[in-house]
């Protein structure tokens, strides 16, 4: 008998909805990078000006500085940072629209190569369709110290005489047939080869303080 988990796309649609916001999010950095503190800042070189023989930016009295903006049509007539910040703030909104992007595409990329993928197993193998493949009789142990709160199972298995892990996630694909795929593998393993927890025909055990 085969039992098949496919992935859970609740759990995959939160990359989604990550995605989409760092992408949005990236958008208003380039906004604000190319149209909004450029605009800025051609109004802080008019309004900022030096002292003669003085490195020190003075602003422009109250009506020099009304006179300017009817002069260039400009909708405000609140004084502008000074053109050194406005700099800083045009290169903050470059890496901040750096580190979105890069997020929002890994996340985007993340929820699409989950569509369709998963898990399955017959009464003498595990094998998924995103690569790892593997005999019950080469697992070494399993290790569910997460598996109760997380949902989450480590396989170590060994192949070609090197121990791998399989990350066995009843969150990211269906819980049901997942569970039924543990205890099948639980079923050829001792005692000693599962750590963390107790096996899933076994009730788990409470202590009354």
């Amino acid at each position: 008998m085969t039992i098949r988990a496919n992935y859970d796309p609740k759990f995959f649609r939160r990359f989604l909805w990550i995605g989409l916001g760092c992408i949005a999010f990236t958008g208003w950095c380039f906004y604000d990078a190319l149209l909004k503190y450029p605009h800025e800042l051609e109004r802080a070189t008019v309004y900022w000006q030096s002292s003669a023989g003085s490195m020190e930016l003075t602003g422009m009295d109250r009506e020099e500085w009304r006179t300017a903006v009817r002069e260039k049509g400009w909708s405000s007539v609140e004084p502008p940072d000074k053109p050194e910040e406005l700099h800083h703030k045009i290169q903050s909104q470059y890496m901040y629209a750096t580190v979105c992007s890069v997020i929002g595409m890994v996340c985007l990329l993340k929820w699409l190569l989950a569509k369709g993928s998963w898990v399955e197993a017959d009464q003498k193998e595990l094998k998924s369709n995103f690569g790892p493949t593997f005999q019950f009789d080469q697992i070494k142990n399993i290790d569910k110290a997460k598996w109760e709160k997380k949902g989450i199972t480590k396989i170590h298995y060994e192949v070609g005489g090197k121990t791998k892990s399989f990350a066995f996630d009843d969150f990211k694909y269906s819980r049901e047939p997942m569970g039924k795929i543990l205890r099948m593998i639980e079923g050829t393993l001792t005692d000693e080869q599962i750590t963390g927890g107790p096996r899933e025909s076994e009730p788990a055990k409470t202590t009354l303080d």
